[in-house]
């Protein structure tokens, strides 16, 4: 019984330390890959020179799709981007929101195409429809300090 009990120990242990040290080393690698210390550090503003460009709507599948394009006209690189659709009819009532998120990272005088799924519309609804307002609403700073 001894013997059992001392191998039962014995594999805990080697499991506790095994698991440490992956924990560790992916750690490290983190730090060292994600070299995070600079200095420079941005919030999202409207200052920030993201602009919303070619923007229209098709339906598909029951869900109306805003078709748009991002530019970055600043000199900051951005990721993350999430904007946001407000929906208001043709007498300037809010119908509906909706919002997408662009992971890649846009630089400056990049620009990227994105799409905005609103479910629950039908073909007949696209005529009811007066505005559309795409509002960035947030960003993550990108440091290119190590370009």
């Amino acid at each position: 019984m001894k013997f059992f009990l001392n191998k039962i120990i014995y594999g805990f242990l080697f499991g506790l330390g095994l698991s440490l040290a992956v924990i560790i080393s992916a750690y490290v690698y983190d730090q060292l890959v994600n070299d995070d210390d600079s200095n420079e550090k941005k919030t999202f503003s409207n200052d920030a020179g993201l602009t919303v460009i070619d923007q229209h709507q098709i339906v598909r599948d029951s869900a109306l799709v805003i078709l748009a394009k991002i530019e970055n006209k600043g000199s900051d690189t951005w990721q993350r981007i999430t904007i946001e659709a407000e929906i208001f009819d043709k007498d300037g009532v809010f119908v509906d929101e909706c919002a997408t998120s662009i992971r890649e990272k846009l630089r400056p005088a990049e620009s990227e195409n994105f799409d905005i799924y609103c479910s629950g519309w039908k073909d007949n609804d696209l005529s009811d429809i007066g505005e559309i307002n795409l509002i960035i609403k947030d960003a993550n700073f990108v440091s290119e300090k190590n370009k």
